[in-house]
């Protein structure tokens, strides 16, 4: 999916297969094997063709990084049962909660 919208975006820029080999310094061969679903990039590549698209992985990757630092911490269950356990404990043991 991620292929095709790139590619989409590359095309609305006009660019074509030839002109994005030349840009990240592939073969033509390479990219139409990518975008035709029949082989992966090398990371760096992909990032070359993100940066052609208009796509600002660096950008992304610090927003998600905020969005997660800002998000209260969110307990499993098993947390959520042990406190709960630990607080009935601590009121038997101070009396004020029968077993």
């Amino acid at each position: 999916m991620l292929r095709d919208v790139l590619k989409a975006l590359l095309l609305q820029k006009g660019l074509t297969q030839k002109e994005i080999a030349s840009e990240i310094q592939v073969s033509e061969n390479t990219v139409s094997r990518f975008f035709s679903h029949k082989s992966d990039m090398k990371c760096d590549e992909f990032i070359k063709v993100l940066k052609l698209a208009g796509i600002d992985l660096n950008k992304i990757i610090s927003e998600k990084l905020i969005e997660r630092a800002q998000e209260p911490t969110k307990l499993s269950i098993f947390e959520k049962l042990r406190a709960r356990q630990t607080d009935r404990l601590a009121k038997w043991h101070s009396g004020s909660e029968r077993v």
